[in-house]
């Protein structure tokens, strides 16, 4: 990933350690349009296909101002190589653009997954599950033995 200057990901595999890898590098990601790609980015296909559409009407596009993880990305159609041509000319050809698309898709999941967010999960489903295992007296207060 040190070497690389961009990701082209085109399948269903590697959404649980590849492209997290390259977003954590700083990567831009050239995607295919699929239903998982969609679901990883959450991004609906009406998104993709504007993106899809403004990387064809104009290859020099700006960093999106959007915290949308699907805007950040440089979409493509699997069956249509044009397309791909087009994506991968874009980052190629503006690779400053395509850098900070990179990281602003970075600092979005970042936040949206943070791990003081993750670890606060697991605090209250651990005390979830600890309330309903501890025994209860007469009273009805928990973890005290009658």
């Amino acid at each position: 990933f040190h070497a690389a200057h961009f990701l082209v990901h085109n399948g269903d595999w590697g959404w649980g350690h590849l492209v997290p890898t390259a977003i954590q590098m700083g990567l831009p990601l050239v995607v295919a349009n699929s239903l998982v790609a969609r679901r990883f980015f959450s991004a609906s296909t009406n998104l993709v296909k504007q993106r899809i559409a403004e990387i064809a009407d104009s290859p020099e596009m700006a960093a999106p101002t959007g915290a949308e993880p699907g805007q950040s990305v440089y979409w493509f159609e699997a069956g249509h190589p044009q397309t791909l041509q087009q994506a991968v000319a874009a980052v190629v050809n503006r690779l400053d653009i395509a850098r900070e698309r990179a990281n602003q898709l970075r600092r979005t999941l970042q936040h949206d997954q943070s791990f003081d967010r993750v670890v606060d999960q697991y605090v209250h489903l651990l005390q979830r599950l600890a309330a309903k295992a501890a025994p209860q007296n007469v009273s009805g207060v928990s973890g005290q033995t009658s």
